[in-house]
């Protein structure tokens, strides 16, 4: 009986001790990513004995990784979370931190149809776990649904464009000689600086509603 008890009490002291660690960890890292210091060197150390919250580590240091502008591996480390079965509510957090590093992904140069298809899948991302619903606000999440609402918002606005460099350009002088060069080189620059700029307006819309919804934060870590 004496030796169950001590068992029990040595378990008992070191589950104690692992909470105080991640905790006091968790804190410190909490305090420095409110300080926009963003270390994923100290993130690691809740990777050890992670339990019993073990998605922790990985969501924290994918929002760590999101901040400095690694949304590739915030990605994956947001996936990774997904596996280590969090609470409802967190797993739509996740999730809706999910489809923001899916949007900082899209590369504005592509094709519309790229980047459509590219919208879709940041939007369905956040069908699952019923944080958003597809057909109306009855979504788990309601800074799911909100995001959800701007991607098609987005969605929209790539689906009316006319492709941006098909047809005939109206501002292009019927009487110029096609076969003259100088007269190609300046149609052709025009058209260039035209879709420079028109990438430039859709990379700063990606970023608007990307940085308008980004939802996470470290007091609910």
């Amino acid at each position: 009986m004496k030796k169950t008890i001590k068992i029990l009490l040595i378990i008992f002291i070191i589950v104690f001790l692992k909470l105080i660690y991640s905790y006091t960890v968790n804190s410190f890292i909490i305090s420095n990513y409110n300080s926009d210091v963003y270390n994923t060197k100290i993130v690691k150390l809740l990777y050890f004995g992670n339990f019993p919250e073990s998605y922790v580590a990985h969501y924290n240091e994918g929002n760590i990784l999101y901040r400095k502008g690694n949304y590739k591996k915030a990605l994956t480390k947001y996936k990774k979370a997904l596996k280590k079965n969090p609470p409802k509510g967190k797993k739509c957090d996740i999730r809706i931190n999910m489809s923001l590093s899916m949007l900082k992904l899209i590369d504005s140069n592509n094709d519309n149809k790229t980047i459509l298809k590219e919208l879709k899948e940041a939007r369905e991302n956040l069908y699952n776990h019923h944080c958003a619903d597809e057909n109306d606000d009855s979504g788990y999440s309601y800074e799911a649904e909100q995001l959800e609402d701007e991607i098609r918002k987005l969605e929209e606005q790539y689906q009316n464009e006319d492709g941006g460099g098909s047809g005939d350009d109206p501002n292009e002088d019927p009487n110029e000689d096609p076969n003259n060069d100088d007269d190609y080189s300046e149609i052709e620059q025009e058209f260039k600086d035209r879709e420079k700029q028109n990438n430039s307006n859709r990379q700063d819309d990606l970023n608007e509603y990307s940085n308008q919804y980004e939802y996470y934060n470290g007091d609910k870590w």
